[in-house]
């Protein structure tokens, strides 16, 4: 892959070698796959889920901040 970009490199590389913690949760009946936080928050970071309309609620897409004492891990 190249990348055509006129920022330097140490910038495009800037927290690429930080190892992000994923866990699956239950949200509301579907399952997801989010990144923890440094203040005991989620990130959504991909929906696991067969339903097509799971991916079409604007609550569940990749980005989205979820407080944790709504949550149910596996």
């Amino acid at each position: 892959m190249v990348l055509y970009t006129p920022l330097l490199i140490e910038e495009v590389l800037k927290d690429y070698d930080k190892i992000k913690e994923f866990k699956e949760i239950n949200y509301q009946g579907r399952k997801l796959q989010v990144e923890m936080l440094e203040n005991g928050q989620y990130r959504i970071a991909r929906i696991l889920s067969s339903s097509p309309q799971d991916f079409l609620d604007p609550k569940l897409q990749p980005g989205i901040i979820l407080q944790n004492e709504i949550l149910e891990s596996y």
